[in-house]
């Protein structure tokens, strides 16, 4: 749908709607106990797979997955990784408290973009319709857990549940999605560019010769590692 103009009525009537949808501290209310329930549930069902399953979206062939016993990724690390859960459980808490200050602290502008959002998608009359239903009390109870129902135990714990069956497919979804590449001429590396493209790397990245090496050699590291988890 093509963006409609606003004026600042428009958008003005745009910003209640925000103001019903998207109350001041929706991301905290989302990244709060129901949220970090879901990501521990999911990371767990992830320790309970088998590991011959996530073998085979790093590339392992059926033949060789297939000799395979039944062990969980959770008992090959009790072996690895001791401290694994704790570690993990650390980390994640961590990240989890550091996104949501984060995404507090950009809450404003996304407010302020979602305003634009909705005044460009819908006229002066439907976000005037929108707002007379926020009003009431069943509008009121919608809008302001709209945005959190996608974190309601009723649909976390169903995703949980399809998660083992979403990673089953990855390595089918993942070597179709590479078979389309096979046609294309092979990447360049840093030791294959030509004098003339090393210079117009380096200028591109306003580095020396030898530091545009080694930024050009991380970068296809991390696409080596990408390609052999598709692969």
């Amino acid at each position: 749908m093509a963006a409609l103009a606003a004026d600042p009525a428009h958008l003005a009537e745009a910003r209640r709607t925000v103001d019903a949808t998207f109350p001041v501290g929706t991301y905290r209310k989302m990244m709060g106990g129901n949220f970090t329930k879901m990501m521990e549930g999911m990371s767990s069902r992830m320790l309970d797979m088998p590991v011959r399953d996530l073998v085979a979206m790093g590339g392992m062939s059926a033949e060789e997955t297939a000799r395979m016993s039944d062990a969980t990724m959770r008992q090959v690390m009790e072996i690895l990784d001791p401290a694994f859960e704790q570690r993990n459980k650390a980390m994640f808490d961590t990240m989890i408290m550091a996104m949501a200050d984060i995404m507090n602290d950009l809450e404003p502008e996304i407010r302020v973009a979602l305003a634009d959002a909705y005044a460009g998608r819908f006229t002066m009359a439907q976000l005037q319709d929108l707002n007379r239903f926020f009003a009431t009390p069943t509008g009121k109870y919608y809008a302001e857990n709209a945005m959190t129902l996608a974190m309601d135990p009723a649909f976390t714990d169903k995703i949980m549940k399809l998660t083992p069956r979403i990673m089953e497919a990855m390595p089918r979804i993942v070597k179709s999605a590479m078979a389309q590449t096979k046609g294309l001429p092979p990447r360049e590396s840093y030791g294959t560019l030509s004098p003339a493209d090393r210079e117009r790397l380096g200028k591109l990245l306003s580095l020396p010769p030898a530091e545009a090496e080694k930024a050009v050699n991380v970068l296809e590291k991390q696409q080596r590692k990408q390609d052999a988890g598709a692969s």
